[in-house]
């Protein structure tokens, strides 16, 4: 079922984050959080056919590299390692705020395109340099 919720924009920031952290969707999240909140359910549901894939967690330490300049009245930054993460706010604060949250959204959509052109039969493993 979809729905919408209105979400205070710092609570949304922090559990957008923690859901990159955690190598999960926002949907991921938000389901585990209302199980968890609302205790044990008596009817079981049928486990989707996605969750019998492979996966590995990513990274537990994800740091990037935020390039930030004030500019005039504007800070303005870029995320180093990704292209297209990047932000403009008033303040250096709002700026590394926009920043983690443009580059949670950036990394869970990737995601997101990566698992949907696999489509099936695939694994993920995790990659170091």
């Amino acid at each position: 079922m979809k729905t919408t919720i209105d979400i205070p924009d710092p609570l949304y920031r922090r559990a957008k984050i923690r859901a990159v952290e955690e190598g999960a969707t926002m949907k991921d999240l938000i389901v585990r959080s209302l199980l968890s909140a609302l205790g044990p359910d008596t009817v079981r549901e049928d486990r989707p056919a996605y969750a019998t894939r492979r996966t590995t967690k990513p990274a537990s330490a994800n740091c990037y590299t935020a390039v930030i300049k004030q500019e005039g009245k504007w800070w303005i930054g870029w995320i180093q390692e990704l292209p297209g993460v990047n932000c403009q706010e008033r303040t250096r604060a709002r700026l590394l705020d926009a920043l983690r949250i443009t580059l949670a959204e950036a990394i869970d959509l990737n995601r997101q395109e990566a698992l949907a052109a696999a489509s099936s039969g695939y694994e993920e493993e995790r990659v170091a340099l």
